[in-house]
């Protein structure tokens, strides 16, 4: 709570509205601003996870037939999307996947008598499609993966995971200062909702002849997201990134590289600026989630909608004309 010290402060008076009593206006705002934000996020899942009919289109030329190689949570994705658009009778679908399993990166790993999921093991609730996903098929979701504040050290041979509450956060703040740490909270919020905008072209049937025009549009002009994948991360981050978002070497080189370590094996010296970026998307507290079961759930169910042929233990040669 907050007391104005001058009563003709307007922007610090507190509202007299019951529920948020004794509450400063602007508090007050941004947390209405946040119901009706989650509010509409539930309503675009439901109608999502509704899968209303929508009018599939017809092949001209007999049954079309599609190949997707690699049985990831992409290529089931893929194919689950385009059955969506066409009937089993207008299309045929096979997912071809090198492994004995669905799932990609999402494998499984058998250590001290327990079965942990590596790779992907925990989403972000910016990723709606696997959000949408697993709505559809009532998959219960853990959201606290993690107790408390977890971060990554790297020191320089190999990775620390320190785990704690309060004096997790007194420790970071005292190591790495709270201005790099808020720039570095700023490039990352910056760059994910930037990209997520992908979803309303998405959703408006817009498609994209390459990955460079999609990230194009997604920047909308504000950021420029086709540089961000050509130039490593570093060197971005300490030197030639907006002043607002520049962080310390120190920073860079213990905490981040802890996380994309973790995550890509990689180090932001030879990481591009934008997968380190969406790799620290990780570090939004209470934006994370996995799926009671395994998160590897998510391509096979995918892969199950679309009524495509699997073929497991399939390593493909090569494409031709």
């Amino acid at each position: 709570r907050t007391h104005p010290t001058n009563p003709s402060d307007q922007s610090l008076q507190q509202t007299s509205f019951p529920p948020f009593e004794g509450v400063d206006r602007k508090s007050a705002s941004m947390f209405l601003a946040w119901l009706l934000e989650g509010f509409f996020a539930l309503l675009w899942l439901r109608k999502r996870a509704a899968a209303p009919d929508v009018p599939r289109l017809k092949s001209s030329r007999g049954v079309l037939s599609v190949c997707i190689i690699g049985g990831g949570v992409s290529g089931c994705a893929a194919a689950s999307f385009l059955r969506d658009m066409f009937s089993e009778e207008d299309l045929r679908i096979d997912i071809l996947e090198r492994s004995d399993r669905l799932g990609g990166r999402i494998s499984l790993v058998d250590f001290a008598g327990q079965r942990y999921e590596a790779g992907a093991s925990i989403l972000h609730d910016a990723n709606r499609y696997a959000s949408c996903l697993a709505a559809k098929h009532n998959l219960k979701l853990r959201r606290r993966v993690t107790k408390g504040l977890t971060a990554v050290f790297y020191n320089g041979t190999s990775s620390e995971v320190t785990v704690g509450g309060l004096s997790s956060i007194i420790g970071l703040l005292f190591r790495f200062g709270l201005g790099t740490l808020s720039r570095m909270g700023a490039a990352r919020d910056a760059v994910v909702a930037r990209f997520v905008r992908i979803y309303g072209f998405l959703d408006s049937g817009v498609a994209f002849e390459s990955v460079q025009d999609m990230l194009t549009a997604a920047a909308g002009g504000m950021i420029d997201l086709v540089e961000l994948t050509e130039i490593p991360f570093r060197g971005y981050a300490t030197a030639t990134c907006p002043q607002e978002w520049r962080m310390s070497p120190d920073l860079v080189d213990t905490l981040i590289t802890g996380g994309t370590r973790t995550n890509y094996g990689q180090t932001p010296e030879t990481l591009t600026a934008f997968a380190s970026l969406v790799s620290m998307a990780g570090t939004q507290h209470g934006r994370l989630f996995a799926i009671v079961g395994g998160n590897r759930q998510l391509a096979t169910l995918a892969a199950q909608d679309s009524g495509a042929q699997v073929h497991l233990r399939s390593e493909v040669a090569g494409v031709g004309e």
